[in-house]
């Protein structure tokens, strides 16, 4: 056999063991990386698929606003009547009949008959409210007087109670009509709310590790209030039946109300509070309390001692026995607020216009569609383009056909027979060969 035979032989037994290690091994040489890579291809379409779904989410929610637009304008337009109403018949004679009245505390613990005098001032819901063109604003009217009085001795205990009577009448000849009593209101009081220490200790409460726990609290009385109505059979001024709202509604959310809504009480933040923390902590544990009758005077004047609910108070000492400002308040009870809050369940708000409903509706359309736009690039990318791995390749590739080529070119006249014996040998330009050998 010649040298340049054996070389073509040799050749061919390479070609043959090559393809053959490529069909045989090729499967199961890749089987590994494939299954990792398409377990954590779908571990990374997990968050794009959340964020999809937020994004359809939104966009569902969106159209059922834009549908229900009508209807919310509706539903809105329905709770407003009732108020649009009230402030009609209060610009109308409401208000007109209460400015004729004439209210002074009758008795109380400051002694004196002290007239009230009225207040007039342009009322308007919430904020929310007050942007929306269809809130009427009216004309407000209370009768208030802010006391500061001087006590004497033990009148200024932490268990005093505060008792007031109101005196109502239209003026004139008649005289006072009717006295209206107030529930008492105790001079101090107290509430335990559920804060951690931190929040507590911001507040200027107590952590109490008696009663459940929880934090306490001290408040001091800062208004009486009371709401009246025409009595319809005598005509006199009377405590409005029913009601049990507060005065002052829109602040039942920053202060607390106790006594049927009539007694509001400000929680005190004073250094005064943060000495009655430690003088909490020695009524505890027992040591060096201070009785009731002998405590000691705070920075601001105040004495600290220990009321009959066992929490530490602010009390009134007896060298400078002075009561806060109390204010004393009265109302209609035909002022449009109270019947706003009513309609709306104490909220003030009585939903959003057609027009908010769609605005709304179109921004979470919007917003819908930009989260799932970066989705849908990624799911173009991942079907629409082919990837590489999944492209048909030729069965012989050109550089295998070349190479043959030069083979073939090199070996001079007999050349051809064996390029052609060589392609034969490994299936190639032959159709009867059999299957041909991929790469």
């Amino acid at each position: 056999m010649s040298a340049s035979a054996a070389v073509v032989m040799n050749a061919s037994r390479s070609a043959r063991s090559r393809y053959t290690k490529l069909d045989r091994y090729a499967p199961s040489r890749y089987a590994g990386s494939y299954a990792d890579r398409s377990s954590s291809d779908e571990r990374s379409f997990i968050v794009p698929a959340l964020v999809c779904l937020a994004g359809v989410c939104l966009i569902a929610v969106g159209a059922w606003s834009l549908a229900s637009a009508e209807t919310a304008g509706e539903a809105r337009s329905e709770r407003l009547q009732p108020y649009v109403d009230a402030v009609s018949r209060w610009e109308a004679t409401a208000r007109a009949d209460f400015a004729k009245a004439s209210f002074a505390v009758a008795s109380s613990p400051w002694g004196d008959t002290t007239q009230l005098a009225p207040s007039k001032a342009r009322q308007s819901l919430s904020k929310t409210e007050s942007k929306h063109d269809d809130i009427p604003e009216y004309e407000g009217l209370t009768y208030s007087h802010t006391f500061q009085a001087k006590l004497d001795g033990n009148e200024g205990g932490p268990d005093m109670q505060v008792d007031v009577s109101v005196a109502g009448s239209d003026g004139g000849a008649d005289g006072v009509q009717a006295q209206i009593k107030l529930p008492p209101a105790p001079l101090r009081t107290h509430r335990i709310t559920h804060e951690n220490a931190k929040m507590c200790r911001i507040h200027g409460g107590v952590m109490l590790r008696t009663r459940g726990g929880g934090c306490g609290h001290t408040l001091i009385l800062s208004e009486l209030c009371v709401v009246v109505a025409r009595d319809p059979a005598t005509g006199s001024w009377m405590r409005a039946p029913g009601n049990k709202a507060s005065c002052w509604p829109s602040r039942m959310h920053t202060q607390y109300f106790r006594g049927e809504g009539t007694a509001l009480y400000r929680q005190v933040n004073t250094a005064a509070v943060m000495m009655a923390n430690r003088v909490a902590a020695e009524l505890r544990n027992g040591t060096n309390a201070p009785e009731a009758s002998s405590s000691s005077s705070s920075p601001t004047g105040a004495s600290l001692e220990k009321s009959s609910s066992g929490l530490p108070a602010i009390g009134i000492g007896a060298a400078e026995s002075s009561l806060p400002a109390v204010m004393i308040t009265v109302r209609h009870i035909a002022d449009p607020e109270f019947i706003a809050l009513n309609v709306t369940s104490g909220a003030g708000y009585f939903g959003a216009t057609a027009k908010e409903t769609s605005v709304d509706g179109w921004v979470m359309i919007c917003v819908g569609l930009v989260l799932m736009l970066p989705v849908g690039c990624l799911v173009c990318l991942e079907y629409a383009v082919p990837a590489l791995g999944k492209m048909r390749v030729p069965r012989v590739s050109l550089a295998s056909q070349d190479r043959l080529s030069t083979i073939g070119r090199g070996g001079g006249g007999s050349g051809g027979g064996m390029v052609e014996m060589l392609r034969r040998s490994a299936g190639v330009g032959d159709s009867s060969s059999g299957p041909r050998p991929t790469i």
